[in-house]
């Protein structure tokens, strides 16, 4: 129940609970929450706020993304600056349009292959072993490349541009900051 009185405690502001209103019928009504920088380990049970479309969480000690599986009509999700290793989780949230991951500890890029209305990925500075390359997951492309406008990629040891043939809507690719020898990448447009 922690993640209730920080939903509570971060919502006051923004979104006040009326009086005398239930807990959970405030829960419910909520579209944006805002749980950055609370030192959060985990996301907890969210699942009475299942009407959210924005949710933050960037700045905090998530390791796991777990209790994200109620959140079904989430269109954007901020998780930057966390400790993630893998992306379990994401797999139910098909209405997400906007994935920030940046800063984390993802070394393959993967578990995307359901968000299939997803238009932004930042998936920048990842925290990579020395010497080694963010991976990125075929299946995830596969589906990347049918919808993806901005892909963001940034300062991720990057030495090839491959496996990024093939995106039809791309209007933006960051690849700074990579160990790119050749910045040759053939995309399509629909």
């Amino acid at each position: 129940m922690a993640t209730t009185l920080h939903i509570v405690e971060a919502c006051r502001k923004t979104t006040p609970r009326r009086r005398d209103e239930p807990l959970e019928q405030y829960l419910a009504r909520l579209t944006h929450l805002n749980l950055s920088q609370r030192h959060l380990s985990a996301v907890g049970d969210i699942a009475h706020c299942h009407r959210l479309m924005v949710l933050y969480l960037y700045q905090n000690n998530l390791s796991q993304l777990r209790g994200l599986r109620s959140c079904a009509h989430l269109t954007q999700l901020y998780l930057q600056d966390n400790a993630l290793e893998r992306l379990d989780g994401l797999s139910t949230l098909t209405h997400l349009t906007k994935l920030y991951i940046g800063g984390n500890r993802l070394v393959v890029l993967e578990g995307l292959h359901n968000l299939h209305k997803l238009r932004e990925l930042h998936a920048e500075r990842q925290e990579l072993p020395p010497g080694e390359e963010l991976i990125l997951d075929p299946r995830s492309l596969r589906t990347a490349q049918r919808q993806l406008e901005v892909l963001n990629l940034e300062h991720n040891g990057l030495t090839s541009l491959h496996s990024l043939h093939g995106f039809q809507k791309l209007r933006t690719l960051r690849l700074g900051g990579n160990h790119l020898a050749h910045l040759h990448v053939r995309l399509t447009r629909a």
